[in-house]
């Protein structure tokens, strides 16, 4: 049975040895950050599994570029600024779209 510290096929010892040791570097500095204010969910040096399947997402190529992403966000608050709403249920729609995104129409 395979454990943590043999490396996965196609990858080779040493590679794998490496990212361990950055792995464990990353969570040594960055580990302790929380993301929300639930303090009785365990951060990235407690349980870095969710980081893990977020690198493998990323690594399996299902991810998205987050700079793509944050391109348009930033596209569609600047055209919900500078457009005024044509009618009460359009208005309605980008004061959703906002919310959702966190940006203020005002």
């Amino acid at each position: 049975m395979p454990t943590v510290t043999d490396p996965p096929a196609g990858v080779s010892p040493e590679d794998w040895r490496e990212l361990r040791t950055r792995f464990a570097a990353h969570l040594d500095k960055f580990g302790h950050a929380i993301y929300d204010l639930d303090f009785a969910k365990p951060v990235p040096a407690d349980d870095p599994a969710p980081l893990i399947e977020t690198l493998r997402h990323l690594i399996q190529g299902q991810g998205s570029d987050p700079y793509g992403r944050q391109r348009e966000a930033m596209q569609r608050r600047e055209d919900v600024r500078i457009r005024p709403p044509q009618s009460q249920q359009e208005q309605q729609q980008q004061a959703a779209v906002a919310a959702r995104e966190g940006v203020a129409t005002c």
